[in-house]
C-alpha cells in the first residue's frame, strides 16, 4: 500500500492527511509563559502541547492564546517558520504514534502566486 502525506500550511489552520485520516492545528505560540491564567488567579483554562524546535519552545493548539501572544504571519515567507513548522510536526504528531515512518509520496499545498514564483 502506498503511504502519502499531505501538508496544508494555510494561513490560518495548519492540515495535514495520511491516508485519508486528517488532523488541523490553528494557533502557535513562541516562548509560551509557564503561568498561564494563573497570573489573574484563575486555574489554567487549557492545556497545550509544546513543541521544541531550533531551540525554542513553541505552544500549539486550541486554547493558546491563554498562553501567551499568538503569532501569525501572513506573507509567503512565514510559510517555512519556525512557528509553521512546530504547527506542522505537531499535526502530524495528532495522527501519528512515535515511531518511524516511511512515505511513499509527500505533498504540500502552496499559495498559487507562491507555486508560480
Amino acid at each position: 500500500m502506498t503511504t502519502v502525506l499531505a501538508l496544508d500550511p494555510g494561513y490560518g489552520n495548519t492540515k495535514v492527511c495520511i491516508d485519508g485520516r486528517i488532523a488541523c492545528l490553528q494557533s502557535a505560540i513562541a516562548r509560551p509563559q509557564a503561568v498561564g491564567m494563573a497570573a489573574i488567579g484563575m486555574k489554567t483554562a487549557s492545556q497545550v502541547d509544546i513543541i521544541r524546535l531550533g531551540g525554542q519552545e513553541f505552544a500549539i493548539g486550541p486554547g493558546t492564546w491563554h498562553w501567551g501572544s499568538l503569532l501569525s504571519g501572513r506573507d509567503y515567507s512565514a510559510l517555512a517558520s519556525l512557528e509553521r513548522r512546530a504547527l506542522a510536526f505537531g499535526t502530524l504528531a495528532m495522527l501519528l504514534k512515535p515511531g518511524s515512518y516511511v512515505m511513499d509520496h509527500m505533498v504540500v499545498g502552496l499559495p498559487v502566486p507562491a507555486a508560480q514564483g
